[in-house]
């Protein structure tokens, strides 16, 4: 297996037809010689009595690589942004990158180093000032966060805001309850969805705020939280920059954010429940696949010099995989007045 994981092709068992078909994925992250996590992208689950499975091969060289690594293919549609935060603000949807003031990377909720990004709640904010396919009348916005301190007051966490007018705003209040409100476009009327459980300090959630039009559902770990009647609206979600650790210019969270995600359609509970604690499928690891070249053998004579004689002497050996690189090293011993030959 290569050291960067590019080798790597992923395939779904039709138990029709009993063949293996290639399907896409899309590494959520990885630690180069060491692990990755990744999703795939199926076809069909099937039922609990059948299995779904799903193949990983290694062990390929470029040419044969076909499996797309790609977001928006795997992850289905409605994605519009996805901001893993590994080590940087960037969109792996539409490119519509993040701007980061303040806030660094550090360790995130499966203490990998440089997959999250903290917030000292003084002046550090990530700000998305360019957003394509701004979700307007339905949305969903989704993300990991820790609350690091209690602050004592309110904490905004994520805001769409501009340093004039917030319209959509998700923070935690001075009841340490979390709130998700909007803006009604026609009447400027605040509709808010304020759950009734208290938050925790240094603990990990996933918070997740949906509209379909009408109502304002609050989700925590994948738990409906909070469900409120807004009547049927129209948001006001103009063309304002996105912020995390901010809003408008009040800064006062020390947060950590991981994985944002933002959707133009309000997600079903159970595609919600799914994103928090998505079901390992059943999944074999394929054999490793091989050019059939023969690998390179090199051998030297390191004492003595001379190979005839009558002293001992030693052959090192290397053999080199021509598709992986990896060496195989070993030697001979040849000795004199005895019957032994080593290897």
């Amino acid at each position: 297996m290569l050291n960067n994981f590019d080798d790597l092709q992923t395939t779904w068992l039709n138990t029709t037809d009993s063949e293996e078909y290639q399907i896409d994925y899309w590494i959520e992250s990885q630690n180069d010689g060491t692990n990755i996590t990744l999703w795939a992208e199926v076809p069909v689950i099937y039922n609990e009595t059948t299995n779904t499975t799903v193949y990983i091969y290694y062990g390929n060289n470029s040419g044969s690589v076909n499996s797309e690594s790609n977001a928006s293919a795997t992850l289905g549609a409605g994605i519009d942004h996805l901001y893993t935060m590994r080590n940087n603000a960037n969109d792996m949807i539409n490119n519509d990158n993040g701007t980061v003031y303040g806030a660094i990377p550090t360790t995130d909720r499966n203490s990998i180093s440089n997959e999250a990004y903290y917030f000292d709640g003084t002046n550090d904010y990530i700000t998305f000032s360019t957003i394509t396919n701004y979700p307007t009348s339905t949305f969903t916005f989704s993300f990991w966060y820790n609350r690091l301190i209690d602050s004592g007051g309110w904490e905004r966490v994520f805001s769409i805001s501009d340093t004039g007018s917030a319209d959509v705003q998700f923070q935690i209040t001075n009841a340490d309850v979390i709130m998700l409100s909007i803006i009604d476009n026609v009447t400027s009327d605040v509709c808010y969805s304020t759950t009734t459980e208290t938050t925790n300090t240094a603990e990990w959630m996933y918070l997740t705020g949906t509209f379909d039009g009408q109502y304002l559902k609050v989700y925590k770990n994948g738990v409906l939280k909070q469900n409120t009647n807004c009547g049927v609206i129209t948001p006001k979600v103009s063309a304002l920059p996105i912020n995390f650790g901010r809003l408008l210019t009040i800064y006062d969270a020390e947060i950590k954010i991981d994985d944002a995600r933002f959707y133009n359609k309000d997600l079903t509970q159970e595609q919600i429940e799914s994103m928090y604690a998505p079901t390992e499928p059943n999944y074999t690891i394929g054999a490793e696949e091989s050019s059939n070249t023969v690998p390179t053998v090199t051998a030297n004579v390191s004492n003595p010099s001379p190979i005839y004689t009558n002293n001992d002497w030693l052959i090192n050996l290397t053999a080199t995989d021509p598709d992986t690189g990896d060496n195989l090293t070993g030697y001979v011993n040849f000795y004199v007045n005895t019957t032994f030959i080593g290897l």
